[in-house]
């Protein structure tokens, strides 16, 4: 012990090389109550068997701090409890406090700095070539202490660590958690938790943990740029850069349970993420921001030249709004799950998500722009499927699995992409209305297109579906769909054109029960192929003014109807429209 005093331990240094010390412990300023500063403990090719600090031991301040002071290990062992740079044991800041280890093995909690009540800002830890433990950058341990944890550092490079947990900043109190980072690159990493910040009460905000360059299996639990029990979380970030396998239960940029998620993200390159959770709707391997009660806004997933074998979310509550969050998928990617840019498990509104797939990419499950699970509407989303990518599931650019609107949702595939699942524009799974939603497919593929569906008692009005240039779709086309006891199919536009084609039927507009009214099929210079089209079906109510045009040199092999009245007959079909012209050509009846 150099420095002791019940005032201050200011610049003292303890120096151990090339023995071991087998009871006891080591520190570089000890103080009963006041500040231990820039205080020194140097530890080189020696064994220690007790706790090693390099400021103030815990339980013997009262209020004071721990500041500046340093641990160096160098090609040792340590088996004691704690290796920390500064140790507040009850009240007081441990701040600018080092540890840096260095070829060494750490059997010991180790913590850049520790307080029991009080802030803990500004501490580095610093690992290279060396197996340890749980690692912490700044840590606040009681709850009921007040104080931050902020701007604390962790740097692990090519270190094996068996258990616990890597955390750059941990509160356990009340109090913010801002820019903390973890870096670990290289190295075996089989723990619990890595975390730029983990906080019980406060603002989780501009934390990051970067991990790179595995080349061996890894497993962690949970890997997460920021995350609080009651607080907000805002502008998080995990980078995963060039790992071989990584086995988790979930990643993501910033989680709370009570507050807002927004503006975080999670970028994947170049790696192998397996999730270790079922592949159900509530369960996701990736997730930009999340939140249990309260709002997911602006966060943002990237995955480039990787694969993911579970569901990936950009922004997901299980009650609140999901908006304005962008999953990016590209550069010949994988996702075996699901995906969806915004996702709400329960009740709640999903506005202006955007998924983007391009470049040969694969999603395997399903997506959707923005999606609500039980009630509430889905607007202004945006699914862009490009560059050859391949959906082997089905696409819902707004998607309310029970009662709500779907209002101006878009899905776009383009330049040899495919879509194999049935695709939906706006989708209602209960009572609601469908409205204004739209697919376009350019230069694309894909087998049920839907601009906008009602499954219970609703309007589907005005949706859009354009389908031009080398486009193919193999089993039918609708534009708007009521299925329910009533509702109104009106103003729905399908234009086929330059070339595109559809091998079986075209509706324009379908009502199981109510009017179809005002819908429009324009086909120039494309064709059908073993279908018909029924610009309005009408199963229980009126279908009129419903126009179909046939122009370009278009090609229709089944029957041409401007509208139908089908079911048991209770309605009328009256002033519908077809024009033909240009050289084109219907087989089948008109």
């Amino acid at each position: 012990v150099t420095g002791s005093s019940n005032n201050s331990a200011l610049e003292n240094k303890v120096t151990i090389a090339g023995i071991t010390v087998k009871k006891g412990s080591v520190y570089g300023g000890y103080v009963g109550s006041g500040d231990a500063t820039q205080n020194i403990v140097d530890i080189s090719s020696s064994t220690i068997n007790s706790a090693v600090l390099g400021g103030v031991f815990g339980g013997y301040v009262a209020e004071g701090s721990a500041a500046e002071n340093r641990v160096d290990i160098s090609s040792s062992t340590i088996n004691g409890t704690y290796v920390s740079g500064g140790y507040v044991g009850d009240v007081g800041s441990a701040t600018q406090n080092i540890v840096d280890i260095a070829s060494s093995t750490v059997n010991s909690t180790i913590y850049g700095g520790y307080t029991n009540n009080g802030d803990a800002n500004s501490n580095t830890v610093e690992i290279t070539n060396s197996k340890t433990a749980t690692v912490w950058g700044g840590y606040i341990k009681s709850e009921s202490a007040t104080g931050n944890t902020n701007s604390n550092t962790l740097k692990l490079t090519n270190c094996e660590i068996n258990a616990g947990n890597i955390v750059a900043a941990e509160n356990n109190g009340t109090g913010d958690g801002v820019e903390n980072t973890v870096e670990v690159s290289g190295g075996i990493i089989n723990i619990g938790l890595i975390s730029g910040a983990q906080l019980l009460s406060g603002d989780a905000i501009l934390n990051k943990v970067t991990i790179s360059d595995l080349d061996s299996p890894a497993t962690y639990t949970y890997i997460i740029g920021g995350t609080v029990t009651n607080g907000n979380a805002y502008s998080n970030a995990v980078t995963l850069d060039n790992i071989e396998k990584l086995d988790v239960y979930w990643v993501a940029g910033g989680q709370t349970k009570s507050g807002e998620a927004a503006s975080n993200t999670v970028t994947i390159k170049n790696s192998n993420i397996k999730g270790l959770l079922p592949d159900i709707p509530d369960n996701y391997v990736v997730l930009g921001g999340g939140v249990t009660t309260g709002d997911a806004k602006q966060n943002e997933v990237t995955i480039s030249g990787s694969t993911v074998n579970g569901n990936v979310y950009g922004g997901f509550t299980t009650s609140g709004y999901a908006d304005e969050n962008i999953i990016k998928i590209n550069d010949g990617s994988t996702v075996t799950g699901d995906v969806s840019s915004g996702y709400v498990y329960g009740d709640g509104y999903a506005t202006g998500n955007t998924f983007e797939i391009s470049g040969g990419s694969t999603v395997n499950g399903m997506v959707f722009g923005g999606y609500v699970n039980n009630d509430g509407n889905v607007t202004d989303n945006t699914v862009v499927i490009s560059g050859d990518s391949k959906l082997t599931g089905g696409v819902i650019g707004g998607g309310s699995n029970l009662s709500g609107d779907a209002k101006g949702n878009t899905v776009e595939i383009s330049d040899g992409a495919s879509v194999s699942g049935g695709i939906y524009g706006g989708n209602v799974g209960g009572d609601g209305n469908a409205t204004g939603n739209t697919v376009k497919i350019i230069d694309g593929s894909a087998n049920v297109v839907y601009g906008g569906w009602v499954e219970g008692d609703g309007n589907a009005t005005d949706n859009t579906v354009v389908i031009t240039g080398d486009s193919k779709v193999t089993v039918c086309v609708t534009g708007g769909e009521n299925s329910g006891s009533s509702g109104e199919v009106t103003g729905n536009t399908i234009e086929i054109s330059d070339g595109a084609s559809v091998s079986g039927d075209i509706y324009c507009g379908y009502s199981c029960s109510g009017y179809a009214t005002d819908n429009t099929v324009i086909i120039n210079g494309g064709k059908t192929t073993n279908g018909s089209i029924f610009c309005a079906w009408a199963l229980g109510g009126n279908a009129t003014d419903n126009k179909i045009e046939i122009s370009g040199g278009s090609t229709v092999s089944g029957d041409v109807y401007g509208g139908y009245v089908g079911g048991d007959g209770n309605g009328n079909a009256t002033d519908n429209k077809i024009e033909i012209s240009g050289g084109s050509t219907v087989s089948g009846d008109v």
